[in-house]
C-alpha cells in the first residue's frame, strides 16, 4: 500500500539540478533525501504548480511520516550561497515543468464553454492524426473525442475539425512561446537576485 503524502511546494524544493558539462547533480534531490532516510523504499516524487506530491512504497507508518515532514520541511536550498548557474538551472526547470502542467490542463473547446481537451505528447500526436486524417477525406463524421472531464464530444465536420486543431495549435504555441520568452530572461541574468525576480505567472 502507498499514500501520496502532498506538501506545499517552494523554489527550495529541489528535484534535481543536473550540471550537463559534469554529468553530477548540483544538489541532492529530494528523491534521494527520503530514499536515504529510508533505505529499501520507493521513492516517487513529482511537483505540479505549488503542489509536491511524494509517494514512498511500501506506506510509512505515522510515525515516520512525521519523519518524512520534517525532512521536506528542512530540505532547503540556500540560493544567495549557490551560484548564478545553478540558480539559472533550477528556474529553467521550473518553467519546463511548468510547461507539462499548462498541457495537463489542455485547451478550451468550444471557446468559452469550460470544456478542455488534452494537450500532452500523445493526445497532440492523435489531434494531428485527425488533422491529417480529415485532409485527406479519411475522417468520418462525426467524430467522438473525449475531453479531460471524460465526456464523449462530437466534432461535427471538417470545419470544426480545423477550427478544434487550430485551437489547440494556439494554445500549444502560447505555452511554447512564453516558455521560450521566460528563459531568455533568465539566461540574461547577470546576477542571483535577477534570476530569482523571474516570475512564470502563466495560467
Amino acid at each position: 500500500m502507498s499514500t501520496i503524502h502532498t506538501y506545499t511546494r517552494s523554489y527550495n524544493h529541489v528535484l534535481g539540478v543536473y550540471d550537463m558539462a559534469s554529468g553530477c547533480c548540483m544538489e541532492t534531490p529530494i528523491s534521494s533525501l527520503v530514499q536515504q532516510q529510508f533505505p529499501g523504499r520507493i521513492v516517487k516524487v513529482r511537483a505540479s504548480g505549488a503542489v509536491l506530491y511524494v509517494t514512498v512504497i511500501p506506506d510509512l507508518t505515522l510515525e515516520q511520516t512525521t519523519v518524512l515532514d520534517s525532512l521536506i520541511a528542512d530540505h532547503k536550498a540556500e540560493f544567495p550561497n549557490r551560484s548564478l548557474a545553478v540558480c539559472k538551472a533550477r528556474k529553467v526547470q521550473m518553467i519546463k515543468d511548468k510547461n507539462l502542467d499548462l498541457e495537463a490542463a489542455g485547451f478550451e473547446f468550444p471557446p468559452a464553454t469550460g470544456q478542455r481537451f488534452d494537450l500532452q505528447l500523445y493526445s497532440r500526436s492523435t489531434w494531428q492524426g485527425m488533422s491529417i486524417a480529415d485532409f485527406y477525406k479519411m475522417l468520418p463524421y462525426p467524430q467522438p473525442v473525449r475531453n479531460l472531464q471524460e465526456d464523449i464530444f462530437y466534432i461535427e465536420d471538417s470545419a470544426m475539425m480545423a477550427y478544434f486543431f487550430g485551437c489547440g495549435l494556439a494554445r500549444q504555441k502560447y505555452i511554447f512561446d512564453s516558455s521560450a520568452f521566460l528563459i531568455n530572461q533568465v539566461n540574461a541574468c547577470t546576477t542571483i537576485e535577477e534570476c530569482m525576480a523571474v516570475q512564470d505567472n502563466r495560467q
